[in-house]
């Protein structure tokens, strides 16, 4: 075992067993909250259809709309193969 992979190992695991992890993940919380619901709004602001509304995470599953207008923006249309 290399010194380089022991660090691999090791700072994980650190990071695990004294809550350091656990602290980054709450200080992202809030930012990745604030930026799925921004998200969502220009999606649905730009006619996309939503197929779940997220609580959280990091994905929105929706499908792009077939035909979009919005002012100032050309119209952009999609054609089904």
């Amino acid at each position: 075992m290399t010194i380089r992979s022991c660090f691999v190992e090791a700072a994980p695991a650190t990071m695990l067993k004294c809550g350091t992890y656990r602290k980054h993940l709450e200080t992202l919380r809030q930012p990745m909250k604030y930026a799925l619901g921004s998200a969502v709004q220009m999606l649905e602001e730009y006619g996309w259809e939503l197929f779940v509304k997220s609580a959280g995470g990091s994905f929105v599953p929706a499908r792009v709309p077939m035909s979009t207008t919005r002012p100032g923006w050309p119209d952009v249309t999609l054609h089904s193969a």
